[in-house]
């Protein structure tokens, strides 16, 4: 990993992920909607010499093949998305655009790219619908409310991208983190 890109990288997941790797890559780019916002980067004193923070949002997907011809990627951690239930439930468009459209956004200009080695998609155990507990890997994707839909396509879209087009994708469904 020389040059890493982390949507969703001012967040709780995305920021820990930085501070483990800042001093092993030669970048790391940051995309966020606020560069301004107070973020776990600044909570967990993350030195910034390494870290590009790019304002820009996933669902434009001209501003995201931009960004990986600029920055030359070889690994992305794709974890952008609206990730707060309550507020994908009243405004599914904006969960659909930004979980579904944002991850076909970073997939495809990784596959027109073509230099990315690894892509980790974060999902969600919600993919699941409301089965039975614990998960078990093989269950079907069975989302039913609006943000679990999105992360049953959200998954589904990157495991398609994997057999479609070889891409290195691998997709985690992770539950509450804390």
């Amino acid at each position: 990993m020389k040059n890493i890109l982390i949507t969703g990288g001012t967040g709780f997941l995305g920021s820990y992920i930085a501070r483990r790797l800042v001093n092993d890559v030669d970048s790391i780019t940051i995309v966020t909607l606020d560069i301004k916002q107070k973020t776990s980067l600044k909570a967990l004193d993350i030195d910034m010499n390494k870290i590009n923070l790019v304002k820009g949002d996933i669902r434009d997907y001209e501003f995201i093949k931009l960004l990986f011809n600029e920055y030359e990627f070889d690994t992305v951690f794709h974890l952008g998305a609206l990730s707060e239930v309550k507020k994908c439930q009243p405004n599914p468009k904006l969960a659909f655009d930004t979980n579904i459209t944002g991850t076909v956004n970073v997939l495809e200009a990784a596959r027109l790219y073509g230099k990315v080695k690894a892509i980790a998609v974060s999902s969600s155990d919600k993919a699941y619908g409301s089965g039975e507990v614990p998960y078990m890997e093989d269950y079907p994707m069975a989302g039913k409310g609006i943000y679990e839909v999105s992360k049953s396509c959200t998954d589904l879209v990157a495991r398609s991208y994997f057999s479609n087009y070889g891409l290195p994708v691998v997709v985690t469904r992770c539950s509450n983190l804390y």
